[in-house]
């Protein structure tokens, strides 16, 4: 594989997730950006950090004691 990105098994993996789910993400345009190569997806390493961040939540203190 190319250095810096990841194959879509790869990505799966590091995201805790199936191939499929990745797969039903690209079809409803959700998840991390990616490229094809013929066939094949791949995933930058930064893409899916950078996903990652975007979707970042903060947590807010509660206010009730």
């Amino acid at each position: 594989m190319i250095e810096g990105y990841l194959t879509e098994l790869q990505a799966a993996t590091t995201l805790a997730r199936t191939t499929r789910t990745l797969r039903i993400w690209r079809s409803k345009g959700l998840g991390p950006a990616y490229s094809r190569v013929g066939r094949n997806v791949v995933y930058r390493d930064d893409a899916i950090r950078e996903w990652l961040m975007r979707n970042e939540v903060q947590p807010v203190r509660s206010r009730r004691r």
